[in-house]
């Protein structure tokens, strides 16, 4: 177990000394081990890990044998680009930012 603050909120995360592995629940992450669980403001939230399943990654890509695509021009790229980078950005945002306990 690990105490901190992230925003003025006290933070306490439980981890697995014998995984290795820098991540967790809701995106906190900086120990050196697996957060398993995190509790916020004495227990007014807990979020658990609940299910752990090893990733399998395989070398093979499966791609459809024509790709189908359009022209665009320097334009239209930079708005898509530009659409893609703030619908990332408001993906990532911590939920959490905006909930006041």
């Amino acid at each position: 177990m690990i105490q901190g603050t992230i925003k003025k909120q006290k933070i306490i995360a439980w981890f697995a000394q014998d995984i290795p592995i820098n991540t967790g629940p809701e995106r906190l992450h900086g120990l050196s081990e697996l957060i398993m669980e995190i509790g916020m403001n004495d227990g007014a939230v807990i979020v658990e890990s609940t299910n752990i399943e090893p990733l399998t990654i395989t070398n093979e890509m499966d791609l459809p044998k024509k790709l189908k695509g359009k022209k665009i021009n320097e334009l239209a790229y930079q708005d898509t680009i530009r659409k893609f980078i703030q619908e990332k950005i408001k993906q990532e945002r911590n939920p959490f930012w905006s909930i006041r306990y």
